[in-house]
């Protein structure tokens, strides 16, 4: 077997197990096509190359998954290093590499204990991962010891305090305790193990931890929402639900540029 052909051999197994197995998504097949084709991946670099230059500058991603952000970015000369702790998705993000002949440097480890001097990397992606992992404030900590004065990381992750399960794709009441939701899960038909994997992050933990180092937090998530066609436009009670949802935060995801003092 060609390396092309066991790479997407063994991303469809990997992917059908997460999105079938895990979260029973009907629509698992749709959602391993657009990770073969990087689509998520292609979107974080359109964003973040438009905010800067990354040619030449040195990336880490955290939780790099199987590969494609970190493929993506040496694409348009970033200097990328992917860390992972799951050795299956590692092989897949290593035989990507290989397959796409970039020179990403992916290797085991965990967010909690990064292998990397301070003031390591300009840029630091963190997406989808900062709610799975075991000690939250330690991750962070450690994102910001190897960030450079001046360099930023760019953090996704779902907001618990909306009443969506962005992993599942079902409403879910807020902050719903561990124990109810796997009772509701079930309910829902859903595979309930998956719910013990994630942390519950908010919009106030995630602001309260980064606040502590003293950077600049640039709100893409509400800026997004601020130009929704739901809010857009003038009007009295348009202008009061865009300053309730700034005070409250309350929205399905958060996205954020954190910038390191200089």
């Amino acid at each position: 077997m060609d390396k092309e052909s066991q790479y997407i051999d063994l991303i469809n197994k990997n992917l059908k197990k997460y999105y079938f197995d895990e979260l029973c998504l009907k629509d698992y097949q749709q959602r391993i096509n657009d990770v073969i084709e990087r689509k998520v991946a292609k979107s974080i670099v359109d964003r973040i190359t438009t905010q800067c230059p990354v040619s030449d500058k040195k990336i880490l991603e955290v939780g790099s998954g199987w590969g494609g952000i970190c493929v993506e970015f040496s694409h348009v000369g970033g200097l990328v290093t992917g860390i992972e702790p799951d050795e299956e998705e590692l092989q897949i993000s290593r035989l990507l590499n290989q397959i796409e002949c970039t020179g990403v440097n992916f290797i085991h480890g965990y967010g909690e204990n990064l292998p990397f001097t301070d003031n390591s990397f300009d840029i630091i992606i963190c997406n989808s991962v900062i709610e799975h992992v075991a000690d939250f404030s330690k991750t962070i900590s450690e994102m910001m010891r190897v960030l450079r004065p001046g360099g930023f990381i760019y953090l996704n992750t779902i907001n618990y305090l909306f009443p969506y399960e962005g992993h599942y794709k079902i409403f879910y009441p807020p902050l719903l305790p561990k124990f109810l939701a796997k009772i509701y899960l079930k309910l829902r038909g859903r595979n309930p193990n998956f719910i013990k994997n994630i942390n519950y992050i908010t919009t106030f933990k995630i602001f309260s931890e980064f606040n502590k180092y003293g950077v600049k937090i640039d709100n893409l998530g509400i800026k997004k929402l601020e130009k929704s066609r739901l809010l857009r436009g003038p009007g009295f009670f348009k202008r009061m639900f865009r300053r309730l949802l700034i005070i409250t935060k309350f929205y399905p995801y958060i996205e954020l540029f954190i910038i390191k003092a200089d």
